[in-house]
């Protein structure tokens, strides 16, 4: 396989100078990046090359200088970014404004620059790095748009590791000056200061998975390139959260005949798995497995007693499948699912899955 040219944002430490020193060892071509070239000098010596790239500055000329150092990109990676900490009320709109321009319009910028090469060579990888709700949006639509004509987005969503993201030099701590908020940040503040170079994910693992995504190699290999990607222990937590399982009967029809994923299919331990066929009315369904199982299994350091005791697949219900079941190939639940009725709807729906069986799927969530 041909070495890929790979351009990273933010290379000065963290997830950004991971990914430079990876690819390198990998054989693959770096375009290494940052505000302060001085700051990764080192990695020309190592055999990147280096280029300076300012978020909030013009970015109209970034990819003529990307492309003149070895004639084409394969993958676009927007790392860049820091931490800001403050209340809406303290923050001033200057704030706002550098925050949204560093981690969303900036790479937006990086992106748009680059889409015509991408579309010219029918081929590329647009990776984003981060956890900010924008990104969810912005990605899912561009994968809309450049999908069709060849083109991959992969947004990587983190969750704590020990980068240099809570560095007091790229950290912003907004004081608040009401008394009002004070026992909420205050606390906040300590915690989070208090976590840098503790927190539990190690950047190079992560970042290793995530060049295996991105290439199909390693543990990813033969695997389509989701939507989004989840990192961490930490992340399959928060997704389990975020469903919300004690407003579980207020967000269903009472007495309606909507159950979890596990209650669908009488499953009590994950070896149940596999393929299991459950009747929904007179609809016949292999019901596989949903983004949470994905997301920890893909993630660093995870076993499947973990996964069991989150139990994070059974906040899912069924109005939430078949939402799923109405998305395409790749779309935002990731959600890879079989059928054996073929004519039945949900089997029509699920056309980009065909000739595939529930074992080759299952094959993908084995932890090594």
């Amino acid at each position: 396989m041909a070495p890929l040219v790979w351009l990273i944002t933010g290379s000065t430490s963290g997830f950004g100078a991971e990914f430079v020193k990876a690819l390198l060892a990998k054989g693959d071509k770096v375009i290494a990046t940052a505000r302060d070239t001085s700051k990764i000098a080192h990695f020309r010596e190592a055999g990147a090359a280096v280029l300076k790239l300012d978020l909030l500055a013009d970015q109209a000329e970034f990819d003529k200088d990307s492309l003149s150092i070895y004639g084409s990109v394969d993958v676009l990676v927007n790392n860049a970014g820091y931490s800001h900490f403050g209340t809406i009320e303290d923050d001033r709109l200057e704030d706002w404004n550098k925050v949204f321009q560093t981690h969303l319009f900036g790479p937006l910028g990086t992106t748009r620059a680059f889409l015509p090469h991408f579309r010219a060579r029918k081929s590329g990888t647009f990776v984003f790095i981060g956890s900010t709700a924008a990104w969810g949006g912005a990605v899912e639509a561009l994968n809309l748009e450049v999908a069709p004509l060849g083109l991959k987005t992969l947004l990587v969503e983190p969750g704590f590791f020990r980068t240099e993201l809570l560095n007091a030099n790229n950290t912003v701590y907004v004081e608040t000056k009401n008394p009002d908020y004070k026992p909420i940040v205050d606390p906040l503040y300590a915690q989070f200061k208090g976590a840098h170079q503790q927190q539990p994910g190690d950047p190079a693992k992560a970042v290793s998975r995530i060049i295996d995504t991105v290439g199909s190699r390693g543990s990813a290999q033969g695997r389509p390139l989701p939507v989004s990607l989840a990192l961490g222990p930490d992340a399959v937590s928060q997704l389990t959260k975020k469903s919300a399982p004690d407003w579980n009967g207020r967000t269903r029809k009472r007495g309606s005949e909507l159950k979890t994923v596990f209650e669908m299919c009488d499953i009590n331990k994950l070896s149940d798995l596999p393929c299991k066929v459950v009747e929904h009315g007179s609809r016949p369904r292999c019901i596989f497995f949903l983004r949470a199982l994905i997301v920890a299994t893909l993630t660093i350091d995870i076993s499947f007693s973990t996964i069991a005791n989150s139990y994070a697949i059974q906040t899912y219900n069924l109005s939430h499948w078949k939402y799923v079941l109405s998305q395409k190939q790749n779309a935002v639940d990731l959600v890879q699912a079989c059928t054996k009725s073929e004519g039945s709807r949900s089997g029509q729906k699920l056309k980009t899955f065909a000739g595939a069986t529930c074992r080759q799927y299952w094959s993908i969530v084995k932890v090594n």
